[in-house]
């Protein structure tokens, strides 16, 4: 099979036989600046504008065509996008997320690391070209002191499972099945195909949460727990929301909205309907304010005792969600 050769360009003829190719019309957004992606788009036909913004206002800053990434630093890093990207004519597109890239790295291993080295490339001279773009204009305002990345290397999911540990065996006295005294960790299959969220407060985790899509793999006793089974909408367009931790002296603050409201955003724009989730006793009266609703009966978890399953019809309360996060995190 024909390999991805050097450059800027990749050709994205090796790369159909893992990919579904998606079609985009003219405006349609592939990519919106300040959002995190769990996927990246190849280009396989048509063209697409770049743009990112300047003094507050967004501007066009370059164009890209057939053979083109849309979206890898994000994907791969972890960090929301950096720009804009909106179809300028009748596009498409292959589609990448974790599972392809895990066929295509089974399959291939060689295709896989030339992407890789490939992408590096790109991204180096993408990120060049924003730098030069910006030094014409004004200075960029510095970067907020708290943000929300998605874990995408060994260290940001050990921080993460550090996070759990912290909370739920040393400041809670609390037992779990997938603890790690020595390296102090809580660590699960469900991180495997998860998609875990880290909250920083001047670049130190304070808090965590992690999304499981149903569609991206099996989510063990949890999909009985929860009743998913009895939604329509599973197991193609549902999730489930686990191990959500704040360290304790950031509770008050806003690291939890933010969290929430990431994770949210991200199910809107990858079609989850529903949401699942469990909580304790004390904080069922908080969820069922913001629309949760429980799913079945209790049950008793392995780490966090009796437990209420909860579901949040997401394109029903989702702004409900999102007005009152405004108020905490405005």
């Amino acid at each position: 099979m024909q390999r991805p050769p050097s450059g800027h360009f990749i050709d994205p003829e090796p790369f159909r036989a893992y990919c579904r190719e998606a079609a985009f019309a003219p405006g349609a957004v592939l990519r919106t600046k300040g959002l995190l992606s769990i996927d990246m788009y190849l280009l396989t036909d048509g063209e697409v504008e770049v743009s990112v913004e300047r003094n507050g206002q967004p501007g066009a800053i370059a164009t890209a065509q057939r053979g083109a990434p849309i979206g890898e630093i994000g994907f791969l890093t972890g960090v929301p996008a950096t720009a804009t990207v909106t179809a300028k004519t009748e596009s498409r597109a292959l589609y990448i997320d974790d599972p392809t890239w895990r066929e295509i790295e089974r399959s291939e291993p060689a295709l896989a690391v030339e992407l890789y080295r490939t992408l590096a490339e790109v991204a180096e001279g993408r990120q060049s070209y924003n730098l030069r773009f910006l030094a014409a204009g004004e200075a960029p305002q510095p970067d907020i002191t708290s943000k929300v990345v998605l874990c995408r290397t060994p260290e940001q999911l050990l921080e993460a499972q550090r996070i759990r540990y912290e909370v739920y065996c040393e400041e809670l006295g609390r037992t779990s099945p997938f603890a790690d005294p020595e390296k102090r960790v809580i660590a699960d299959d469900l991180d495997e195909t998860g998609h875990v969220l880290l909250a920083l407060e001047n670049e130190a985790p304070i808090a965590t949460l992690r999304m499981n899509m149903a569609r991206h793999g099996p989510l063990g006793l949890l999909t009985e727990l929860y009743g998913m089974a009895q939604s329509p909408h599973h197991p193609e367009d549902t999730a489930i929301v686990t191990k959500f931790i704040v360290r304790k002296d950031h509770r008050v603050g806003q690291s939890s909205f933010r969290l929430m409201t990431t994770a949210l955003e991200m199910a809107q724009r990858y079609g989850i309907r529903q949401c699942f989730m469990d909580c304790v006793p004390e904080l069922q009266p908080f969820f069922t304010s913001l629309g949760f609703t429980q799913s079945g009966p209790p049950f008793l978890h392995r780490e966090n005792g009796r437990s209420y399953p909860l579901v949040l019809d997401i394109e029903r309360h989702a702004k409900k969600v999102g007005r009152l996060a405004a108020l905490v995190l405005r």
